[in-house]
């Protein structure tokens, strides 16, 4: 593992780092490095255990994180040779200097654990909240609750009695139910239970737009309604069609179909049809000239037609949605009030108020509730940040850069994992493609080697996202992540090697075509020497885990289902 960052002596270290990495690059290790890199520093500024908070995304990352970095103390404090020459790479000591300086960390961290801040992003916004409870109107006892369900269930059925309560209300009740009856994609129309669907769905837009950093647009009131933009659009066709007649040239068989969809005024169809924007009139024969001068004339109103139509949508689904836009507005103030009645609060909501209250000129008031001042920021799986998770960050980490402190982030792009969390990996692209504080200009470095893969399963990768995918898709979507253009190599001793086999199998209405297909490949693997725990199978469904233990089971074939392990819902293996 190349270290990526420079030495500690070197004046122009980079405060503003992101590094960028596929599966398999070694990005914790190399965040892990950074971290002992500002422990261990004699020269970097602002590097005391409290002054230091490396974030993961899980309790687990952050566990094994603590462990490395400790792993890598000791043994440094009891002379491992690689560990020394892997520490020396980027700080300025001797060895013996090293030596001492992984003691005093050691016990530094074991006086007062505490200080040690390896923790998820979900932990720190919750000790910034308690931190500052009493700003928002909470006890300082308050408790943070990590599943929002009871929550949103107690303020859904207030919410509930008051739109069925206030007359004011009840047509809102029943615009949402309209919405819900049409938008069913079963072929019962009918709903038999509304007040549990409308409940899932309102939980749902609360918990979506709750990890948003923008509000809600209100209603339009430019005074222009969507009527008025449609009766626009029917006159702007009209136009068309009156000067596509004037050429006298012969009309597209397309042009033809949409005639007929004006006439009948249907200009949600009309909108969505190409041919409304593109050749009205046949270029082809001793016409083409001709054609192609017309259709420069028709250019100016298929470009209004266009904008129109753009209009029009946003009116549409801005009107169309307003409903539950008005009851996500109710139903918000509901939750609010039931968590300071009940003082308490739902992770979810954590970061969404510290938005609202974190700013550049609050950030001194957050550190003086916290006891001390952070000055160097390290994130792992960074492609999961949510925008309001960024946007609640950013402030203390421009803080931070504009006194000498840093920020190293990882993560991929490729790997967003969270979109159920409302992760959104486009917040990584933008740091990699701007500067985004001023005070910082953003550094990125890759990582290119694959510690973790052979050759032939990096190249398999290669082909499907470099080549296939980009072939079969149109527009910008396989490129926008960098699937269709990442850069890994394996290291020397994985070429040539790994194996890869695709293998398409006809459908068989009485037995799952890939049976037979995994009990001959789990025969051939035996035969050439492998064991039976050398071997994983992986399914996309809990119920094919099923599925396929009970193929391995009628052959006597020893195996242990992922869910067996989990003690939690199996009293035996606990």
């Amino acid at each position: 593992m190349a270290i990526i960052f420079p030495n500690d002596t070197d004046l122009q270290l980079p405060n503003f780092t992101v590094v960028s990495a596929s599966a398999g690059s070694g990005k914790t290790h190399t965040l892990t490095l950074k971290l002992l890199q500002l422990l261990l520093s004699a020269r970097i500024p602002n590097n005391r255990l409290p002054n230091i908070l490396a974030m993961t995304f899980t309790k687990n990352a952050a566990a094994e994180m603590r462990q490395r970095v400790l792993e890598y103390l000791k043994k440094a404090y009891h002379g491992d040779r690689e560990i020394h020459v892997q520490l020396l790479a980027f700080v300025s000591m001797d060895e013996e200097r090293l030596r001492v300086r992984c003691g005093e960390l050691i016990d530094a961290i074991l006086q007062d654990y505490s200080a040690f801040q390896v923790q998820t992003i979900d932990s720190f916004m919750a000790r910034i909240f308690r931190a500052s409870a009493l700003e928002f109107g909470f006890s300082p006892t308050l408790e943070i609750k990590l599943d929002n369900h009871l929550l949103l269930d107690t303020a859904f059925e207030q919410f509930a009695r008051e739109l069925s309560s206030d007359p004011s209300k009840k047509l809102l009740l029943e615009q949402l139910t309209d919405i819900l009856v049409e938008s069913q994609n079963t072929s019962s129309r009918y709903i038999w239970n509304p007040f549990q669907k409308l409940s899932d769905e309102v939980r749902k837009l609360y918990n979506i737009l709750s990890a948003q950093t923008k509000e809600v647009l209100p209603p339009s009131d430019d005074g222009r309604q969507a009527g008025a933009v449609r009766e626009d659009i029917l006159d702007s066709f009209r136009q068309l069609h009156t000067l596509v007649k004037q050429s006298g040239l012969e009309i597209t068989a397309h042009f033809e179909t949409i005639i007929e969809i004006a006439a009948a005024g249907n200009v949600d169809d009309l909108i969505y049809r190409k041919s409304l924007y593109t050749l009205s009139v046949k270029q082809s024969g001793k016409m083409k000239a001709q054609a192609e001068e017309w259709n420069t004339r028709f250019a100016p109103l298929q470009e209004r037609l266009h904008a129109l139509a753009s209009e029009y949508i946003v009116k549409q689904a801005r009107n169309y949605y307003q409903p539950y836009v008005e009851a996500y507005r109710i139903f918000r103030g509901t939750i609010e009030q039931i968590m300071r009645r009940t003082n308490q609060v739902a992770l979810a909501d954590v970061s969404r108020v510290l938005v609202n209250y974190i700013s550049e000129e609050i950030v001194p008031q957050v550190y003086f509730y916290l006891g001390e001042a952070v000055s160097h920021y390290l994130i792992d799986e960074f492609q999961d940040t949510s925008p309001v998770q960024w946007e609640a960050l950013k402030p203390l980490m421009a803080e931070a850069l504009s006194k000498r402190g840093s920020l190293f982030v990882v993560g991929d792009t490729k790997q967003s994992i969270y979109a159920f969390r409302h992760a959104d990996w486009r917040i990584m692209k933008n740091v990699m493609e701007n500067d985004v504080f001023p005070s910082a200009p953003t550094v990125v470095r890759e990582l290119e080697t694959n510690y973790r893969s052979y050759e032939r399963i990096l190249d398999f990768n290669k082909t499907v996202f470099h080549s296939i995918v980009p072939s079969l898709m149109e527009g910008s979507a396989p490129h926008a992540s960098g699937l269709s253009s990442f850069k890994q190599e394996v290291k020397k001793s994985s070429k040539e090697k790994g194996y890869v086999e695709v293998v398409a199998l006809e459908k068989n209405d009485e037995l799952a075509p890939e049976h037979s297909k995994i009990l001959e490949i789990i025969a051939d693997c035996l035969m050439r020497g492998y064991r039976y725990g050398d071997i994983t199978i992986l399914t996309p469904k809990n119920e094919h885990v099923i599925a396929v233990s009970g193929w391995l089971n009628s052959k006597h074939m020893p195996f242990i289902s992922h869910s067996s392990l989990d003690i939690r819902g199996r009293k035996i293996t606990g």
